[in-house]
């Protein structure tokens, strides 16, 4: 492999793993948030959540309208498997991004004795 296509490559990794850390972090900064508890935990995943799973049983509703309310009712536990998933997922990546360095630091390295030597 080219040297400038691997570095470039390398590189976008390391980018990548930056940004999943990142959306880790914004996470965990939201979840501590006065704001983003009463919203969307209490008010969203507790309250309207647990309102849609009653009208999923209600008879009154018509078909459609008791499955609306039910996939609706999931919807706070897809939105926290998502957010478990981003955390566990910036977890692993924040531990890859010292390999990433390392292997960057290596390329270049090899790169620059490669230009060196073409030189003489």
């Amino acid at each position: 492999m080219h040297f400038a296509s691997q570095l470039q490559q390398l590189e976008q990794g390391l980018a990548e793993a930056k940004q999943a850390v990142a959306i880790r972090d914004m996470i965990l900064k939201l979840s501590e948030n006065r704001e983003f508890k009463k919203v969307i935990r209490e008010g969203f995943m507790e309250q309207a959540c647990a309102r849609y799973a009653r009208e999923s049983a209600d008879p009154a509703l018509t078909d459609r309208q008791r499955a609306d309310a039910l996939a609706m009712s999931q919807a706070a536990g897809h939105l926290k498997r998502w957010f478990q998933n981003q955390i566990a997922l910036g977890d692993i990546e924040a531990a890859k991004i010292p390999d990433w360095e390392s292997e960057i630091e290596r390329v270049r390295a090899g790169e620059d004795s490669e230009n060196e030597e073409g030189d003489e």
